[in-house]
């Protein structure tokens, strides 16, 4: 299912637009060289079965993950291997379709905006929901408003797409660098809980869970490494994060591995989300200004961007 639409385009007698931005983001933007043209929303609906069940990925990951458990020194800490979907895990393939409907989204929310004579679209927002049409359908979304330069002919390149909203745009442009686009890394790893994990957990006083700690700071990592990459293929210098979302659950092991102490053979699911805006450097920018941070991709501490 695909929609793709401009939600307030200019009228034809008028020249009138409309689009939701504050009045501090519109006189951002119009500061930096750009004007709104209007609203753009764009739609992916996929089928997707998250659970693992009909993919079965879950059930190959868990396996991999207790049977791979390092010997000697470290399965005494119960580190057993984390799958992870980066790495050639299982998982892959869940993650691969979703960031699949994330840039079906996308390129139709650039035709939106190309369709209105636009240079790219700023503050955009992704959501992603359950579909109201079938059980296992989700509903990818984005939207955001269509800016265009002031002075210049349609855009022929491809559109910019950012996360930040019109007074970072503003500050990001005014301070000599571009957004590229709309980046969003993804990992999914799988740890199969052992006896150690247990033991861990309740052995009295305070101290690490080494197992989960290596859970999260794995799948951390992969998110970031994806997102990089991502950039990398866009040819950015670096990444301006919107932030990410973290999740952790408690699942039956679907390949009925033994877990022993617990109440029945059990996995940890752990995702990561991480979303941004790749940049490029493009001339010298204003100066005296506060400044933004921006995580360059080759290394090196991070930089400091003026802020208007």
């Amino acid at each position: 299912m695909a929609d793709s639409t401009g939600e307030s385009r200019q009228s034809a007698a008028t020249g009138a637009w409309a689009a939701l931005l504050p009045p501090r983001g519109f006189a951002a933007v119009r500061a930096a060289g750009f004007e709104p043209v209007g609203r753009v929303r764009a739609t992916a609906s996929y089928h997707v079965e998250l659970s693992g069940q009909t993919w079965d990925w879950h059930t190959h990951d868990c396996r991999a993950s207790a049977t791979a458990t390092p010997a000697s020194k470290a399965s005494s800490t119960g580190r057993a291997r984390v799958r992870l979907s980066g790495a050639g895990a299982s998982s892959l393939v869940l993650v691969e379709v979703l960031e699949g409907a994330r840039r079906r989204a996308l390129e139709r929310l650039r035709a939106a905006c190309t369709g209105f004579g636009a240079h790219g679209v700023v503050d955009v927002r992704v959501g992603i929901a359950p579909s109201e049409v079938q059980s296992l359908g989700m509903d990818f979304t984005v939207s955001g408003t269509a800016v265009r330069a002031g002075g210049v002919a349609d855009a022929g390149a491809l559109p910019f797409v950012s996360h930040l909203a019109a007074e970072g745009f503003a500050k990001l442009v005014l301070a000599g660098w571009v957004p590229v686009d709309l980046l969003v890394g993804r990992s999914i790893g799988v740890r199969h809980e052992n006896a150690a994990s247990l033991s861990q957990l309740r052995s009295p006083g305070n101290h690490e869970l080494e197992g989960w700690t290596a859970l999260l700071g794995a799948v951390r990592a992969d998110a970031r490494d994806r997102l990089a990459r991502q950039a990398a293929e866009r040819g950015g210098d670096g990444v301006l994060l919107d932030g990410g979302e973290f999740t952790v659950r408690e699942q039956r092991c679907q390949a009925d591995l033994r877990s022993p102490g617990w109440k029945e053979p059990t996995d940890r699911i752990a995702e990561c989300t991480f979303v941004g805006t790749s940049v490029a450097r493009f001339a010298g920018g204003s100066v005296g200004a506060r400044p933004l941070t921006v995580v360059p991709l080759r290394g090196g501490p991070p930089q400091r961007l003026p802020q208007g």
